[in-house]
């Protein structure tokens, strides 16, 4: 299975790449690409990955999160799509400030 991450950049796209897989989204299929609905695996991966930071994860919990976002669906390429993957614009924001801070000293 390939994973095909795309994180953008925040405020640059709007939803619309995600809007044109999902328009296509049967002719993906039909090449073995998943393009799973964004409300599938966004806020589950985010919940993930906070257990994850204070527990391994268990035998087999890969499979458990591919078929919980997947749906039964056969593919052999996964595309997810979110803005958010590595944070959220208001940490960047802040990460940002206090560098900017930081090299002003």
């Amino acid at each position: 299975m390939q994973l095909v991450i795309h994180t953008g950049a925040h405020f640059t796209e709007e939803e619309r790449l995600m809007k044109c897989l999902l328009r296509n989204k049967s002719a993906f299929s039909k090449q073995g690409i998943a393009v799973p609905g964004p409300g599938k695996y966004r806020r589950l991966l985010k919940q993930t990955l906070g257990a994850l930071k204070s527990a391994q994860a268990a035998e087999g919990a890969r499979d458990v999160l591919l078929d919980a976002i997947m749906d039964e669906e056969d593919a052999d390429r996964l595309v997810l799509s979110n803005a958010h993957f590595f944070g959220a614009p208001r940490a960047e924001y802040e990460v940002a400030l206090c560098t900017r801070q930081h090299l002003s000293a």
